[in-house]
């Protein structure tokens, strides 16, 4: 790991500890290490081993693979808060709506409205359950969607 990545997994660490109101020490009971390590990661001295920063992330509610893209994370943060104040049947056409504008930005959209099983994916399997490369250009995407 970089220096700048350091620095930028230190932040992420630091601003979301301090957004949730815990003191370092309340996070390093919460993640099973010391004080100090929390101490040494949010000021980029070092990096811990990957299961100790596994455990971090896990108590900071941090997703492993935005961990490293502040952006992401920030982005999820704000998606997730919209999606919560939003009514159940009114939060799942709004996330499969965000699903498939990201979708279409990267691949061919495959989330369909009246699929409750792709709408209750984890974050962790959405890539591979909301969208498909597609080499094939000629895909009717009028298809995709059931409105």
């Amino acid at each position: 790991m970089t220096a700048n990545e350091r620095a930028q997994l230190a932040a992420l660490i630091r601003e979301r500890r301090d957004a949730l109101g815990l003191t370092q020490s309340e996070l390093a009971e919460a993640s099973r290490t010391t004080r100090q390590t929390i101490s040494n990661v949010e000021t980029a001295s070092t990096v811990p081993q990957q299961a100790v920063l596994t455990r971090i992330l896990d108590a900071l509610g941090i997703s492993p693979h935005t961990a490293q893209d502040p952006d992401v994370e920030a982005w999820v943060g704000i998606i997730g808060g919209m999606l919560q104040a939003l009514s159940e049947p009114t939060r799942s056409r709004a996330g499969q709506a965000a699903v498939n504008a990201i979708a279409a930005e990267i691949a061919t959209p495959i989330v369909h409205l009246n699929d409750r099983r792709n709408v209750r994916a984890s974050r962790q399997d959405l890539p591979e359950v909301a969208f498909e490369t597609s080499h094939d250009h000629s895909v009717d995407t009028d298809d995709l969607y059931d409105e």
